[in-house]
């Protein structure tokens, strides 16, 4: 009886206090563990004989450090909002903003197939990380700066107590033993059970009973945030831009009406002429005091010539890049401009990296002039070649504007007749972009062109369509021509015509006050950074005043 009652009891306490788990199962850890943001990353860290490295595409992928490699120079190129480095491979030395810089060992090795880097060696103050090894650790621990690291020690000396569990039990298996004292680093603080990680990078959980107090300390270093450009006129106003449209020769300016309210013109000088990165000019000397005079500042267009082929081979290696940025910054100085805005448009898809990485070296020399950079863009398709090329969330951290050209819902030789730019169309597709483009630094393009609209049965049934574009003025002209009155049309927030002659059905979607003062509209809903005319010379003389009006409004 005594036996039994005993067997009873030692079966009981065994179920109420269940012995730890002696089994050890096998942590999945690479050579050289790189830790970031409490996990481990998958591919390893390399060993030199001056510290670890870390694989590029990490940097690229996970930290998101805008590193890229090229081929033609044999270098990793950074670029931050001020500067552009220039990490040539096998060597002791780097090139920052075109000086170079000898340093103690070389910055990137190439090991197998891949590109790494030494963190030690790279400049801290453009660096938002600290990369560190615990003392006898094979591992790669990375922190953002301004972040906090708590650390906890274990007290205990009995073994089961101080194994790094998979999971909140003392019954479950262990991966690794820390020792009495070991300082290590608290994940997440449970209410009974802790998950830590050992110097070593293997986590696991241990009872808090076993761990002091954490104790938290935030990551420094010599980094400074980068402070955005502020450029001139975005700093006090609304701004009001319209593009020059500079086809062969620029304008005759004594011709040009007064236009109240616009402090910014941007004429189209400046296009990709050759692979090699030749640009041409059609900047004037003339267009420019006429535009101080009227104190305008001027934001000169620079375009890819829309050729996909051209810009790919002009963009694939730094050095036809590094031609282009020198002629605009030669050409921004001589002819004392505010600002570039580039414009490229219709480039392959798979090309569309080499366009941000051409305007992150561009910008950080623009700015170190004082000269404001802006950037065109299309609303979020799938097409290719004329939207999704765009890496909007990159290159809105790099530019100081987008400005998003609202046109073209209908084009020249769209399908169908309909409007170039309805209200909804523009508001549910601003919407969307708002998603990734700050509204604070977005302008909203506004069209000063319609188009005359020609459908026509064919003898098999089928409607033809085309179209003419038009000024604002030479819309007006046509509809007084034929005597016609335009009537509201709610579907697309404009104004509108249509009627028929000879069996051919004409429609037209006006631009007008009426569609200009609700852009406007939207720009103040969405508390925009401004609006853009395209273009200057299609606009009539009296929607200046109607459009500084409307942008006056509270």
């Amino acid at each position: 009886m005594l036996g039994f009652l005993l067997t009873t009891l030692a079966v009981v306490y065994l179920f109420l206090f269940p012995p730890a788990s002696n089994e050890k199962v096998q942590y999945p850890l690479p050579e050289h563990p790189i830790v970031f943001e409490n996990a481990i990353y998958s591919s390893s860290a390399q060993a030199s004989n001056a510290g670890l490295l870390v694989p590029l595409d990490f940097v690229k992928d996970a930290l998101r450090l805008p590193m890229t490699y090229d081929t033609a120079s044999d270098s990793i190129l950074f670029t931050t909002r001020h500067h552009i480095y220039q990490f040539p491979v096998a060597k002791a030395q780097y090139i920052k903003d075109g000086q170079l810089v000898e340093t103690p060992s070389t910055v990137v090795e190439k090991h197998g197939d891949s590109l790494f880097i030494r963190p030690s060696i790279l400049p801290e103050e453009d660096i938002p990380f600290v990369f560190t090894s615990p003392e006898n650790s094979d591992a790669l621990f990375i922190y953002h700066v301004e972040g906090t690291v708590a650390n906890v020690s274990v007290e205990e000396e009995n073994v089961d107590q101080r194994r790094l569990r998979t999971g909140t039990s003392l019954q479950n298996p262990y991966v690794a033993e820390a020792l009495p004292g070991e300082r290590l680093f608290l994940i997440n603080e449970g209410p009974s059970f802790s998950e830590v990680r050992m110097p070593s990078g293997i986590s696991g959980y241990l009872s808090n009973d076993v761990l002091t107090t954490p104790e938290t300390t935030t990551i420094t270093s010599a980094y400074q945030q980068e402070e955005r450009f502020t450029p001139g006129v975005a700093s006090e106003e609304v701004i009001n831009m319209t593009w020059e449209a500079v086809y062969s020769a620029n304008p005759d300016t004594t011709t040009i009406p007064p236009m109240p309210g616009v402090n910014v013109v941007s004429p189209t000088w400046f296009a990709l002429e050759t692979e090699a990165g030749d640009l041409s000019s059609k900047a004037s000397t003339s267009y420019m005091n006429w535009a101080n005079d009227r104190g305008y500042e001027v934001w000169a267009v620079v375009t890819n010539d829309f050729d996909p082929d051209k810009t790919a081979a002009a963009l694939q290696a730094y050095s036809t890049r590094t031609h282009m940025v020198d002629q605009l910054v030669a050409f921004a100085k001589e002819y004392q401009l505010d600002g570039i805005n580039i414009d490229f448009e219709n480039v392959n898809e798979e090309d569309g990296p080499l366009v941000t990485q051409f305007v992150r070296e561009l910008t950080p020399r623009l700015h170190k002039e004082g000269f404001t950079v802006s950037m065109d863009i299309t609303f979020i398709s799938n097409s290719g070649n004329w939207s999704a090329f765009y890496e909007r969330d990159k290159l809105t951290s790099v530019v100081d504007y987008m400005v998003v050209m609202a046109y073209d819902e209908h084009w020249g030789s769209s399908p169908e007749a309909g409007s170039v730019s309805s209200l909804p169309w523009v508001e549910g597709h601003l919407q969307r972009l708002l998603e990734v483009v700050p509204n604070e630094r977005l302008i909203l393009g506004i069209p000063f062109y319609a188009r005359i609209w020609e459908e026509q049965t064919t003898a098999n049934g089928n409607i033809e369509v085309s179209s003419s574009a038009h000024s604002m003025d030479g819309i007006e002209a046509w509809m007084e021509e034929r005597g016609l009155t335009s009537t509201y049309d709610d579907q697309t927030g404009q104004d509108y015509a249509e009627y028929q002659e000879e069996g051919t059905h004409y429609k037209v979607w006006m631009e007008n006050e009426t569609s200009l003062q609700k852009r406007v509209d939207l720009m103040h809903a969405y508390e925009l950074a401004g609006v853009a005319s395209w273009t200057r010379s299609l606009g009539s003389d009296e929607i200046w005043q109607v459009l500084e009006n409307a942008l006056n409004e509270e």
